[in-house]
């Protein structure tokens, strides 16, 4: 029997390869040499049911020998007992791999615990939506208008009361509109969250979204849906708006400080969108090569349309012709009817929201607006009926011009594919009547356009005259080619 110490194992060498060590606790040690190093693997050896067992301690020196002491005496007091140590061993060894495994669950569940709505947008916004030019215009959103707010609070302690401040400040700055749009979005965002880890675990309170009652838009109950139409009064009064304030602008003495008038490329927005009841957006959008000028067409790409469903193809009236000639002799020499303002470095179309936000900046008398818009103007030039019926807006033109067809005696559905409107009924009809109503929309518009022309009081001009001066040849071969299929 060998009674083992750090001297006695310090002192194996290479003549000791494959010697067997035994103490009096029945304690036994196999040596194991190779050219650098000596080990000593130990085992327990005991006796249990008639049989003989071990019990595998560890490997000297890897294990100190105090360390296998210490193992020796828990081992023979689970024997004492009459417990298998090698099963308590491995109950041990699994109850630490649970012990640790649930210290690495309680972390990630601490550090789940401190995402923020921060996090949890920028994981929703590439995985969970997909919207137009990349999401561009929720991020600036979100960017203005919610993360600056409630964008640092966690996503477990996020509350009603939260999005409610988000949304009465918006309301507060008159955008009621674009607060019904932040929590539809905001809406969108929770639900996305409530069907994935982690933030699933994180939404105490559900969808804390969804706790907003709409009524928040609306206290008093009275309709927010827009129903602003022009009457023929107020068209001849914009039209004089617009001579008065360019007039006044060019005879100011001091021109900084003169109100700048409505940009003439916008105010011959606002005629093409009453004369055609086309959204501002798709006309902002249109090219030079889908407009037609001899043929008197504008083909809408419905990549151009609200909700990109189907193209439509615009019969110009001769008053929508002479709008679009004047803006032809401006704009002619680039590819968009309405070109961004940088187009030398950024050759594309100019904002959709510009013209909405020109004719806005000249009704503030209907904003809530602390001091002057930065470097844009601030007036009440294109206020209407003295304010009487409210703000305008381009949309509401849309709105005035079929409201116009109505009235002169102009079929509704003739009047709904004017304004490319996605016609109800069954998917059998859809499929198979495909007459695209070219000869009564063309008859509408010139309709319209008469009536507008007789509203302002304008004489018309020698129309072809105008396109002749012209020099850009507008009726190319490749031009003919790609309307032929849309003309009857």
């Amino acid at each position: 029997m060998v009674s083992f110490s750090e001297q006695s194992l310090e002192v194996l060498g290479h003549q000791d390869d494959k010697k067997i060590l035994v103490d009096q606790r029945n304690l036994i040690g196999y040596v194991h040499s190779n050219r650098t190093k000596v080990h000593v693997r130990f085992w327990l050896q005991y006796k249990g049911r008639g049989q003989s067992h071990r019990y595998y301690i560890g490997v000297w020196p890897k294990r100190s020998l105090d360390e296998i002491n210490d193992e020796v005496k828990w081992a023979r007091r689970l024997l004492h007992d009459g417990i298998n140590p090698t099963l308590a061993k491995l109950a041990r060894k699994k109850e630490e791999a649970q012990r640790i495994h649930q210290a690495f669950a309680d972390q990630e569940k601490e550090k789940h615990k401190s995402l923020t709505v921060y996090d949890l947008f920028k994981e929703w916004l590439p995985k969970g939506v997909r919207r137009k030019n990349n999401n561009a215009e929720l991020k600036r959103l979100f960017g203005k208008d919610v993360l600056p707010y409630i964008g640092h609070i966690p996503v477990s302690a996020l509350t009603e009361e939260d999005i409610k401040d988000v949304l009465n400040r918006q309301i507060e700055r008159g955008v009621v509109r674009l607060a019904t749009r932040t929590l539809a979005d905001m809406r969108q965002m929770f639900r996305w969250a409530e069907k994935r880890p982690p933030w699933r675990a994180l939404l105490i309170q559900a969808n804390p979204a969804l706790l907003i009652d709409n009524r928040i838009f609306n206290p008093e109950g009275v309709s927010q849906k827009r129903d602003r139409v022009l009457s023929p009064a107020e068209i001849y009064e914009l039209a004089q708006a617009f001579r008065t304030t360019e007039s006044d602008y060019l005879n100011a003495e001091n021109r900084r400080h003169a109100g700048r008038p409505l940009t003439r490329r916008a105010q011959l927005a606002v005629w093409i969108c009453l004369g055609t009841t086309c959204r501002i957006g798709e006309l902002l959008k249109s090219r030079w090569d889908e407009v037609d000028l001899y043929e008197g067409v504008w083909f809408v790409p419905k990549a151009n349309t609200k909700g990109a469903h189907q193209d439509y193809i615009v019969y110009m009236s001769d008053f929508v012709r002479k709008q679009f000639v004047q803006l032809y002799e401006i704009t002619g020499h680039t590819d968009f009817c309405f070109p961004a303002r940088n187009y030398e470095t950024r050759a594309t179309h100019v904002c959709v929201k510009s013209v909405t936000k020109q004719i806005s900046d000249r009704q503030t008398m209907f904003r809530n607006i602390s001091g002057s818009l930065k470097k844009r103007p601030a007036n009440n030039s294109l206020v209407l009926a003295s304010g009487t019926k409210g703000a305008w807006t381009p949309h509401d033109l849309r709105r005035t011009g079929a409201t116009m067809m109505q009235r002169l005696g102009i079929p509704l559905d003739v009047i709904d594919r004017c304004q490319n409107h996605v016609l109800q009924g069954s998917q059998v009809r859809r499929h198979y009547l495909h007459y695209d109503y070219a000869k009564e929309t063309a008859q509408a518009w010139d309709i319209l356009g008469k009536e507008i022309e007789s509203i302002l009081q304008n004489t018309p001009t020698n129309l072809e005259d105008s396109i002749r001066r012209i020099r850009h040849p507008l009726n190319n071969s490749n031009r003919t080619e790609r309307y032929s299929s849309f003309m009857l």
